[in-house]
């Protein structure tokens, strides 16, 4: 996705947000927040405030996050800085021996 630079407002996030450092961007009425190259390779949110964006990008992330083939698509199509891409490895050896809700049968 490319953004007019004109588009895009600095931010300052809290939390996991600030690890990742996705893009803020204004687009029309709405806010939107990216992390990656694209809304359906990356984590995409959007709302009426960047609060309200911010709140669906963070729950895209947390769906993004519960799926393993998710986690891989975006570490390719992103190269995260190497605290990000230890985050998401780390988060993704804690939940295979996570058994109150991940399917141990997916393949790694």
């Amino acid at each position: 996705m490319n953004i007019p630079p004109e588009r895009i407002l600095e931010y300052k996030f809290a939390g996991i947000a600030a690890k990742l450092n996705p893009t803020v961007f204004q687009d029309e009425d709405n806010y939107c927040i990216l992390y990656g190259s694209s809304p359906s390779t990356g984590i995409y949110g959007c709302g009426k405030s960047i609060e309200e964006a911010l709140l669906d990008w963070e729950n895209n992330l947390q769906l993004a996050l519960s799926n393993d083939l998710d986690i891989k698509k975006i570490l390719s199509d992103r190269n995260p800085p190497e605290k990000v891409a230890e985050f998401l490895e780390d988060y993704r050896s804690r939940a295979k021996k996570d058994t109150t809700g991940y399917d141990q049968n997916k393949s790694f």
